[in-house]
Order: structure tokens, then C-alpha cells, then sequence
């Protein structure tokens, strides 16, 4: 039964979440990843377009034919190394409500690394990016 409700309190926090990254103050336009309705191949496409325009013009005789560069990065845990503190600055941007605040500051603090058996033994190691404070 818990696993049932901490399901139904994950997904009530998400659609919460959702709501204010979709206000004004939310996410920027040039988000992709957690965006309803946008994906990787959509960032691929923009990409795409944005290096046909770069170079769409003539390069001799005064033209405006531009140069453009591809950078990617690819973080190694991402999650797990990002700084928790910062989520925590950029809801407040977003203008989340306290509760939600306080929710996410204890959903993250609560991570912990569980790893074994050894000899028949599991161990849980909690990892911290960075400690949050409730308001």
C-alpha cells in the first residue's frame, strides 16, 4: 500500500512541477528534456536548422555567409551530481509554492546509494550534492 501511495504522491508533485515549468517563469523555450511535446530529435532539429541558416549565404564578395560550431556534453549522472541547492534557487525563481519547496528539499535529501549484498548483506551509502534547507 505505501509503495501505491508514494506512487500517487510522486505523480501528484510532477504534475504540480509541470504546471509551474510551463508558466511564463518557467522553462525557457530553448528547454527540451522534461518539456511535454519536445524531445531530443526536436533539440536535433533546431540544431539542424540553425547551422542551414548559419551558413546559408555567400562567404566572397562582402557576404554574410557565418560560421557555426556543434558542442556537445554529455554529464555522467547528471541527477546525482547536480547541485540540489541550485533546483532548489531555480523553483524559487519559478515562484513555487513553500510546500512544494519543502517537499522536493526532503524527496532530495532522502537519496541514499544502495549497494551489496556482501555476504548476504545490503548496504545503503546516502550521497549528498549538496545539503537544502527547508523554508
Amino acid at each position: 500500500m505505501l509503495d501505491t501511495a508514494g506512487a500517487i504522491l510522486e505523480r501528484i508533485i510532477c504534475d504540480r512541477l509541470e504546471f509551474i515549468t510551463e508558466s511564463p517563469e518557467g522553462l525557457s523555450d530553448q528547454q527540451y528534456s522534461f518539456q511535454k511535446g519536445r524531445s531530443t530529435i526536436d533539440a536535433i532539429k533546431s540544431v539542424i536548422a540553425t547551422a542551414r541558416e548559419a551558413i546559408a549565404d555567400k562567404r566572397w564578395n562582402r557576404g554574410t555567409k557565418k560560421y557555426c560550431a556543434v558542442v556537445t556534453l554529455d554529464v555522467k549522472n547528471a541527477f546525482n551530481s547536480a547541485r540540489w541547492n541550485n533546483i532548489h534557487a531555480v523553483l524559487r525563481q519559478m515562484r513555487a509554492p513553500d510546500y512544494l519547496l519543502r517537499i522536493i528539499s526532503s524527496y532530495l535529501s532522502a537519496k541514499g546509494l544502495l549497494w551489496g549484498p556482501y555476504c548476504g548483506t545490503s548496504c545503503t551509502t546516502p550521497f549528498y550534492a549538496s545539503t537544502l534547507e527547508a523554508t
